[in-house]
């Protein structure tokens, strides 16, 4: 989330060798406000899912799939 401490990119300061986003509570709290459902964590089997649902629905549109990487909070796609 953009102002936590992990660090992130937003779509203002997103070029390559960009430093990242200094830490702001603020931020984070108002961000929190905006989402619509609470935050959520796939653990190993939906992963597995999620990467096999990835892989069928490129199959089936003909998509070129790269590269695919299922994170327990976000998903990478190429």
């Amino acid at each position: 989330m953009h102002g936590d401490e992990s660090g992130s990119v937003d779509r203002h300061h997103n070029l390559v060798g960009s430093r990242l986003l200094e830490p702001d509570g603020e931020r984070v709290m108002a961000e929190r406000r905006e989402m619509l459902q609470d935050p959520y964590v796939l653990d190993e089997a939906a992963r597995q899912l999620v990467l096999a649902a990835i892989k069928r629905h490129c199959g089936y549109r003909d998509w070129n799939l790269l590269a695919v990487h299922v994170r327990s909070n976000h998903v990478h796609i190429i």
